[in-house]
């Protein structure tokens, strides 16, 4: 997995480049992996409703073609310029996703520009599929 990573002085995060995903969280203050199984973690997830067929949708880390991504000191930008549902086919919908780091925190954004027939009901970004709890937790 190709990694890109975006630091500060308390926190570590890691996108897979060629999916969008978040694979990695680390907090430096209480040396936490957010995420004990990367194989787990998504990019995102957009729900786009079909006549007959509500539960339809397109998921970030199963697109066939990959994201653009453009990064640079302290943030990262996935850009997907037209999605693929599971049962709808190609959308005419863009996908933008950015997570800057200001002030020691993440701060993750996604534009959406939907110019397809189909409604975006549901987004879910960023998809987090794993927590694991500090060591020291009770």
């Amino acid at each position: 997995m190709d990694a890109i990573c975006l630091e500060s002085s308390t926190l570590k995060i890691e996108f897979d480049c060629h999916s969008g995903s978040l694979v990695s969280i680390y907090s430096k203050i209480s040396d936490w992996y957010v995420f004990n199984r990367p194989q787990l973690t998504l990019s995102w997830r957009i729900m786009l409703p079909l006549k007959g067929r509500r539960n339809n949708n397109a998921w970030g880390h199963l697109q066939k073609t990959p994201p653009v991504c453009e990064s640079g000191n302290g943030f990262v930008r996935f850009n997907w310029p037209r999605l693929e549902s599971e049962f709808g086919g190609i959308h005419d919908i863009s996908v933008s996703t950015e997570c800057r780091i200001k002030e020691n925190q993440a701060v993750f954004s996604m534009h959406i520009k939907n110019e397809d027939k189909a409604f975006v009901e549901n987004v879910f970004y960023p998809y987090i599929g794993d927590l694991h709890r500090p060591a020291e937790a009770k």
